[in-house]
């Protein structure tokens, strides 16, 4: 039985408005209604939870009345819009940081690495990534490209859930590779190759733990079914979600 605390912990959970926006996601997740209350039982007093949907525009001066009205302890920030899109996202994290207040996730700093900023840090750590190549609108694509093996598959440079990604982002040569590269470009302007590495893929979150020896910690992984004759590992924003969501619904019992 959980010990019951003085004073219940007051969480503001942050998360996105779809409200006016036209982000890929907003047809997967549009109607998702994300908040860890949904893990504690209704009875735990420890706790209580406010739901807060945050809009871009706004996402500042929502954040302070949250700040200075006094009614919580921790901000729970689910809010996870990237830079190119109409959806909260790093302002977020800046104004809590502002603020001063305890929030989970990650610091400014880190809140939107890109690809190969990972990539870099992968290798000083001795961590093998598949070869790749990152490329910018007018790049010569034949010449940035031609150490690459193929399948090469073109992904966008700091994004996820396969956000511009469909089957024909898999290319299996120099041709296809230049075609779709420049459309992908056209539209993000940026684009991240990398060698097709085909296999099993998992999800893994670590965060800081003081508790452990090495000061982290690790959740179990979630592993991805992509066994069903795609042979893709992201297909689309869809598949993205969908996959995240039937891992975390795994999780929950």
């Amino acid at each position: 039985m959980t010990k019951k605390l003085t004073k219940p912990i007051r969480v503001c959970v942050l998360a996105c408005s779809y409200e006016g926006s036209d982000s890929e996601l907003k047809e997967y997740e549009g109607d998702l209604i994300q908040t860890p209350q949904n893990y504690f039982c209704s009875e735990d007093e420890n706790y209580t939870f406010h739901l807060e949907l945050i809009r871009k525009a706004t996402a500042y001066r929502q954040i302070r009345q949250l700040v200075m009205s006094g009614k919580f302890d921790v901000f729970y920030n689910q809010c996870d819009g990237a830079k190119d899109e109409d959806r909260a996202g790093v302002e977020v994290v800046e104004a809590l940081e502002e603020f001063k207040v305890p929030y989970t996730g990650a610091i400014a700093k880190y809140y939107e690495m890109s690809k190969p900023d990972m990539k870099l840090v992968a290798h000083y750590y001795n961590i093998a990534t598949a070869k790749y190549a990152v490329l910018e609108a007018g790049d010569d694509i034949e010449s940035l490209c031609r150490d690459l093996h193929f399948p090469c598959i073109i992904k966008h440079i700091s994004g996820y859930s396969s956000v511009g990604m469909d089957k024909s982002c898999k290319v299996y040569d120099m041709v296809q590779l230049v075609d779709r590269a420049k459309r992908f470009m056209a539209e993000y302007q940026f684009a991240l190759v990398e060698e097709f590495v085909s296999g099993d893929e998992a999800t893994i979150l670590a965060c800081n733990d003081s508790t452990q020896p090495e000061g982290g910690a690790g959740v179990p992984a979630g592993a991805g079914d992509f066994s069903r004759g795609r042979g893709l590992q992201a297909l689309s924003p869809q598949v993205g979600f969908v996959r995240r969501h039937e891992v975390d619904s795994g999780a929950q019992g």
